[in-house]
Parts: C-alpha cells; sequence; structure tokens
C-alpha cells in the first residue's frame, strides 16, 4: 500500500507529463501549478507521518472530559478547604464531626 506522500508524488509526475504535452501556454502553466501543489501536499504528507498527529475531535473530547473531572472535583475540594479554615465549621450531614463527610 503507497502512502499518502507517495500517492501525492505519482500524481505530481503525472501532472508533470501533462505539462510537457500540452501544446497551450495556458493549460501548460495550470498543469505545472497543480504539479506544484501536490508536490507541496507530498512535503506536508511526510512531515505529517514523522509526527503524531490527533485529530481535532479527540483534542477537544479530552479537552471536555477534563473539564467536567475539574467541575465534578471543584466542589467537595472547597467544601474540604472550608471544613478546615473553621474549627467550628459542620460537616454536610450538619455534624460537628463526621467520618464519613470529611473523608
Amino acid at each position: 500500500m503507497m502512502s499518502t506522500a507517495d500517492e501525492y508524488r505519482k500524481k505530481v509526475a503525472e501532472f508533470e507529463d501533462r505539462a510537457l504535452g500540452e501544446k497551450s501556454p495556458t493549460s501548460r502553466v495550470e498543469w505545472i501549478k497543480m504539479a506544484t501543489s501536490y508536490r507541496k501536499l507530498a512535503e506536508l504528507a511526510d512531515r505529517n507521518a514523522k509526527t503524531d498527529v490527533v485529530p481535532i475531535a479527540v483534542v477537544i473530547q479530552r479537552q471536555q472530559y477534563q473539564a467536567q473531572v475539574q467541575k465534578q472535583q471543584q466542589p467537595a475540594a472547597t467544601w474540604n478547604a472550608k471544613l478546615l479554615r473553621s474549627p467550628t465549621a459542620k460537616c454536610r450531614c450538619g455534624r460537628s464531626s463526621c467520618r464519613l463527610c470529611s473523608a
């Protein structure tokens, strides 16, 4: 199976051949522009293959999950901080000290 970069390079060769066979100067220029664009795509594909590219949807899902986890942890952390600051504070259950609520 050919890599994406190799497929782009194959197109570059095809477009260059068509440019050489074209009689119209305008069409020849267009084929050369296409070949140049595909050459750039091949270079980008090579660069991307060397790096760990993660789809943007995965990145967004991770960020949303992390934000959700932080929201869930925040109320408990705030409550525990209030308990630690005030020696007379009561637990969530209303008792002055409780191993279940303050653990």
